[in-house]
């Protein structure tokens, strides 16, 4: 019997795979019962025998059974082993996650076909560390969009918000479940950073063979935030073209830098 957690688990990624809940029952079911004859199936999960043909039908059009192919005095059915619906769902998340890349590169071309409307650009100027805080935790909680990016240098992060104001900025976006990606020029808070990527949902990798610079920058859905530690102060910007334009920067440095 498979474990509940388990078993949804494994819904989910056949369901991302595109199986109808029907299918993903006969599924599940076959797993449990290992080969058995299409009556047994049939009672097993409460559906005629006509319909068992055709969900059978479906998982062979998912390449997850064989069944037509086999001779009829053979006619027990099992489905394929978990381990090829697991090696289906890697290549149809690696085949988004290139879509994504592509398209996000694309994106300032797609928005210059795109109207914003009337609504103009919104700049915030923050000088106060305290300020800064409030807002980066308020952007974490009204943004969804995961992962967020961010680019360049975070030294002056924890100076800007301390250690209670990173650890609060950290439970709250992990809360909601939103996601970092960073490439960043290697420094002791970046390595930090690494150390506790799982936990703090984040991906890091480490910008190489670079000149060294102070400045980052954030990317939301919709806004940019600019560090600039010197003065100190940040900049908030609100238009989604030019979060775009940063997005595909971010991007296009990402897959050159890949994880040590």
């Amino acid at each position: 019997m498979l474990d509940t957690d388990l078993k949804e688990n494994l819904y989910t990624i056949l369901k991302e795979l595109g199986l109808s809940p029907q299918e993903i029952g006969l599924y599940l079911a076959s797993l449990s019962l290992g080969s058995a004859s299409i009556t047994r199936l049939s009672k097993h999960i409460g559906v005629s025998r006509p319909n068992v043909y055709k969900l059978i039908h479906g998982l062979e059009t998912h390449g997850l059974a064989d069944f037509s192919k086999q001779k009829k005095y053979q006619r027990d059915f099992m489905v394929k082993s978990p381990s090829l619906v697991l090696e289906k769902f890697r290549r149809r998340k690696s085949e988004y996650e290139q879509m994504e890349k592509e398209v996000s590169l694309s994106m300032p071309e797609l928005l210059g076909l795109y109207s914003q409307g009337a609504e103009s650009s919104r700049i915030k100027i923050f000088e106060s560390k305290d300020a800064l805080t409030q807002m980066l935790i308020q952007l974490h909680t009204e943004e969804t969009e995961s992962p967020t990016l961010v680019f360049g240098s975070v030294e002056y992060h924890l100076d800007v918000m301390k250690w209670g104001g990173y650890e609060k900025l950290v439970g709250e976006r992990v809360k909601r479940g939103i996601e970092l990606k960073m490439l960043l020029l290697k420094s002791h808070t970046a390595e930090m950073m690494r150390e506790r990527a799982k936990e703090e949902l984040r991906e890091v990798r480490f910008l190489k063979n670079k000149l060294p610079f102070h400045t980052a920058f954030q990317v939301f859905s919709k806004k940019v935030l600019f560090w600039q530690p010197k003065a100190p102060l940040a900049i908030l910007i609100d238009d989604e073209y030019i979060a775009e334009m940063c997005r595909s920067i971010f991007y296009g440095f990402w897959d050159k830098f890949e994880t040590d």
